[in-house]
């Protein structure tokens, strides 16, 4: 079950249990002796979800805590990265590749297949390293630790509003920007936001239950649409790359005429989802999510 909010003790300290919690379940996924890639796929994700709520905590924290505690979050995901990449990307071309026909075009499906394959039995060596899992768990042991000797700010929703407000606001701008000058690095940081607001959104569910959920699980749509579209960008520079298996010319042209066609389908239903999730202004938006949550706390 996702943590959530519950209304028991000052916001800043629920935040600070429940992003433990959350690098506790990170370390967990990484204690096996042989770690899988759902171990990795878990883990990475605890972390993410960590640093959304570590956001939530920002103007409770000094400005320079607040980056050193993001960094170290960010770091303990960075070895298990390309590993649970490469492990994406060969389902992403798996995808593309399906129908698919001709000699020449199987072949270079085959070729690329082995050279994705090969990536992936390489990055979940490297993970074995000292810099790769090892790494990983010493940054989340001191990331908890740290976190239970913080001094937080402000306690109410004055801390974890204005952290809500902040991560919807730079959604709404990286959608904005999308908007205008649609391109892969525009695209890429709009997904960022949407996967912390998601997050956090997920936490308040209980002060507004049913309108809450039916927004995570739109936030949850929306990050799936944007995630598959970078995983296709990164495909198709690969794909694209000085010395990629695909010779053939027809495999190349039929496999990213495909994967294209992929992407601007992904590209057209996130941004029909994300106008309708970002509609308000943030002002708004985090107004009406105080006052449920003040009747919610004095209830």
């Amino acid at each position: 079950m996702a943590a959530e909010f519950k209304g028991k003790k000052a916001a800043t300290k629920e935040a600070r249990k429940i992003l433990r919690r959350q690098i506790d379940k990170g370390l967990s996924s990484l204690q096996s002796q042989r770690i899988s890639d759902e171990d990795i796929h878990g883990a990475r994700k605890q972390i993410k979800i960590a640093r959304a709520t570590l956001r939530l905590l920002r103007t409770g924290l000094p400005k320079k805590q607040y980056r050193a505690e993001n960094c170290r979050l960010r770091d303990a995901a960075k070895p298990l990265s390309a590993a649970r990449d490469a492990t994406v990307l060969r389902k992403a071309f798996q995808g593309i590749h399906r129908g698919a026909r001709g000699s020449g075009i199987q072949r270079g499906v085959f070729e690329v297949d082995r050279m994705l394959a090969a990536e992936q039995s390489s990055a979940h060596r490297q993970i074995a390293g000292s810099h790769g899992v090892p790494h990983s768990r010493r940054l989340l042991h001191e990331a908890r630790a740290r976190a239970s000797r913080w001094h937080l700010g402000k306690d109410g929703w004055s801390t974890v509003g204005e952290g809500l407000r902040r991560v919807y606001r730079q959604g709404r701008k990286a959608l904005q920007t999308v908007q205008a000058a649609p391109s892969d690095t525009t695209f890429h940081e709009w997904r960022k936001q949407v996967k912390y607001l998601r997050h956090q959104v997920q936490l308040f569910r209980p002060i507004w239950p049913g309108p809450l959920e039916a927004l995570t699980q739109e936030l949850h749509a929306l990050s799936d649409y944007l995630g598959d579209d970078h995983d296709l960008v990164v495909l198709r520079s690969k794909l694209t790359a000085s010395g990629s298996p695909l010779e053939s010319t027809s495999a190349r042209q039929v496999l990213l005429a495909n994967l294209d066609r992929e992407r601007a389908t992904l590209q057209r239903k996130a941004l029909r989802v994300g106008a309708r999730i970002y509609e308000e202004p943030p002002a708004l938006f985090c107004s009406r999510l105080r006052q449920y949550w003040r009747a919610w706390r004095d209830a």
